[in-house]
């Protein structure tokens, strides 16, 4: 019964800290108490129990991988700050990093069972949920926020619109007597994804589903007019909403129209590629900015980033980090790619497989290594459950 508790005081208290994306908030208050530090201390209370009762832990090669990535990520970072310097940006994410994903990743893969991962992700849903109604409450205020574009508690309008598509996957390939109940949601996800005005979680969610629909059509053709009836559905009602606050406008034109920010992003790789030589171990997290603008004549803030997690890795942590993430992504997707595409049976390593590479997609495209802190969390959820089957078959 204790066990249940902690680990259900744990799955809440992660999901939040994972909605804020920050260890403190002072936003988020209500009669001077501050939920983010509450959230916090159940969080580390029922974290450091968790990992201090586990006793066992057993030996696989994307593990030992996994860890190595994170051990040396953390003393390579600390070495460069050295080197580099370091800033309240830098400081900030990676204090979350280490203190909130890292363990999480650790619970993930050595503590949770399949029934609290199932639990773990209705309960993520839950989060979209509340930021979908948020949304919804904040439509009408629309103008007021930065560029038109609504955003999410903890970052901006991408972290909203990948929230919003993280519920439309576990809805679809998630296994739940409620499923069927829950499609009527899909619509209003979808549409206040659009809101967002983020071309990259839109673009990965259609790329996820053309290439499980390529390869399961027949099987899944109602699937197939029903998804694409309510993505037409989501996007014709966005449009006809355009209005002097905003509403629509600007999220349609920024996610079809390709060239808004093309050349930023552009600018960012080049300056990226140019840092590579020059610091080959990395400038430290946070220092990206600082250090690439030598590069360039467009000078970027301190909390500015490669929008790629691939380049945001060499640069701030350096090329023996980036090869341990890639052989690692290598390691565990050699044999897993038919569980997208075939085995309904093997529904809950499915969806974190399908998880896992949506965000990915995502990470590729847009969002800081904070950001992209679910993409962290699949990954050890979906080694959690891969490892789970390998069990099974080798029994």
């Amino acid at each position: 019964m204790l066990d249940f508790i902690i680990k259900n005081i744990y799955l809440f208290s992660a999901a939040g800290m994972l909605s804020i994306g920050h260890l403190y908030d002072e936003r988020l208050a209500i009669y001077n108490i501050n939920i983010t530090l509450i959230i916090s201390i159940f969080y580390f209370i029922s974290a450091l129990l968790l990992i201090l009762k586990n006793k066992t832990m057993t030996i696989s090669v994307s593990k030992f991988i996994f860890y190595l990535f994170f051990i040396l990520l953390v003393i390579i970072n600390l070495i460069n700050w050295m080197i580099f310097g370091a800033n309240d940006y830098g400081i900030d994410k990676f204090i979350f990093f280490s203190l909130i994903i890292i363990p999480s990743c650790y619970i993930a893969i050595e503590v949770l069972n399949q029934q609290d991962i199932n639990k773990f992700l209705w309960i993520l849903v839950g989060v979209s949920t509340m930021l979908l109604l948020l949304g919804l409450f904040n439509l009408e205020d629309i103008s007021s926020f930065e560029g038109g574009r609504i955003t999410a508690m903890g970052g901006g309008p991408i972290v909203f619109s990948r929230w919003m598509i993280f519920a439309v996957l576990v809805i679809l390939f998630n296994k739940n007597k409620y499923s069927k109940y829950l499609y009527l949601l899909i619509p209003l996800f979808l549409f206040m994804s659009f809101t967002a005005g983020s071309r990259g979680p839109l673009y990965a969610f259609v790329i996820i589903l053309c290439l499980y629909f390529l390869f399961s059509f027949r099987k899944n053709f109602i699937k197939v007019v029903v998804i694409s009836f309510l993505g037409f559905t989501s996007i014709t009602t966005l449009s006809l909403t355009e209005n002097d606050k905003g509403v629509g406008s600007q999220s349609t034109s920024r996610i079809f129209n390709t060239s808004i920010e093309a050349y930023a992003r552009v600018d960012r790789i080049r300056r990226s590629i140019k840092l590579i030589p020059k610091a080959p171990f990395g400038v430290g997290i946070g220092n990206w900015a600082q250090e690439s603008n030598k590069f360039s004549d467009h000078q970027h803030e301190d909390t500015q980033y490669a929008h790629n997690i691939f380049l945001e890795l060499i640069n701030e942590s350096g090329i023996v980090v980036l090869l341990l993430f890639v052989i690692l992504l290598i390691t565990i997707l050699d044999s897993s790619l038919f569980l997208l595409f075939f085995q309904e049976n093997y529904c809950s390593v499915r969806i974190t497989f399908i998880l896992f590479s949506y965000l990915l997609i995502n990470a590729l495209v847009s969002g800081d290594i904070v950001d992209n802190r679910l993409m962290f969390i699949m990954l050890a959820l979906f080694m959690s459950e891969r490892l789970s089957l390998q069990k099974i078959s080798n029994a």
